[in-house]
């Protein structure tokens, strides 16, 4: 456990993980380490003390800057949950109908026809 994680879990008197976690579940897909070097980093910065409240105001920090959004999209699941890829993918995007394999693109990638 990290030397962050360990203090604000002592100061919280629960895991500091789970409590971020419950409080801010967009983080879930974060990997913890990078998140935590990015906190410590503010703090650092910032010259701010390593309790609660500063890592809150450093989390808002790294959100407003985008920084959270470029982590989380940096270590997303590319596919799409509840999508799976065909077995016969390549046959398929050479022989199937336009508009099925049109479909089939937009549901891998989940983006929006212009």
């Amino acid at each position: 456990m990290s030397n962050l994680l360990e203090t604000l879990s002592r100061e919280l008197g629960t895991d500091a993980r789970s409590e971020a976690l419950r409080r801010h579940p967009e983080l879930e897909s974060m990997p913890a380490e990078q998140l935590i070097e990015a906190v410590e980093e503010i703090l650092q910065f910032q010259n701010w003390p390593v309790t609660t409240e500063y890592c809150e105001k450093a989390l808002h920090v790294l959100s407003a800057g985008g920084e959270l959004g470029r982590l989380a999209a940096q270590y997303a699941d590319p596919t799409p949950k509840g999508f799976t890829p065909r077995a016969d993918e390549d046959e398929f995007l050479r022989t199937a109908p336009l508009s099925e394999v049109r479909d089939y693109l937009l549901a891998k990638h989940q983006t929006e026809a212009p």
